[in-house]
């Protein structure tokens, strides 16, 4: 293959790679920590999701975590991925610059030199405050359909045990009359 053509092939290339960086980066943003957990790279898309710029989100994130008790996991999750530990996606909350709060979920994977030694976790975190909110509100809905439920079989049960008292009431009446 000649040079130019090669050249050409490489620049397709790297464009498809940057329209598909801007696709991904609508919804979610890319990061590298280090192996001492600070991080080394943040991508810019993170200011338009969360308001920060790229600078101050890699210098304070646990910062703007909320005192959500679900973080602790997450970020026990993304130590052992620094330490080797292959993690499942995790989520997290964290507070947007303009103090709303909002959810991360959170994938990274370890990365290794040649040696195998962990250097970095990389990873990908995608807004899904909607999603939360929406399967809170099924929950919520869930939940009073489950109360309604149990009120509605509750009176039943009470109707059914009145009838039944009625019904021995009525035959100890009949009874009694027959004595």
């Amino acid at each position: 293959m000649a040079s130019s053509e090669i050249k050409k092939v490489l620049q397709a290339s790297e464009e498809r790679y940057k329209r598909l960086f801007d696709i991904i980066e609508q919804r979610h943003f890319i990061f590298s920590r280090a192996a001492d957990g600070s991080f080394t790279y943040i991508s810019p898309s993170v200011t338009r999701l969360l308001g920060y710029s790229q600078e101050n989100f890699m210098n304070h994130l646990l910062e703007y975590l909320t005192e959500n008790p679900q973080n602790r996991e997450g970020m026990a999750k993304m130590h052992l991925g620094l330490q080797g530990q292959r993690q499942p996606p995790f989520e997290i909350e964290i507070f947007h610059k303009d103090g709303s709060r909002q959810w991360l979920e959170v994938t990274a994977v370890p990365v290794r030199d040649t040696k195998e030694q962990v250097i970095a976790v990389e990873g990908i975190a995608q807004i899904i405050t909607e999603r939360k909110m929406a399967e809170e509100e099924v929950s919520t809905r869930v939940k009073e359909l489950e109360d309604f439920y149990d009120i509605a079989i509750g009176r039943e049960l009470r109707v059914i045990q009145l009838k039944e008292e009625n019904t021995e009431l009525r035959e100890a009446l009949t009874q009694h009359k027959q004595t």
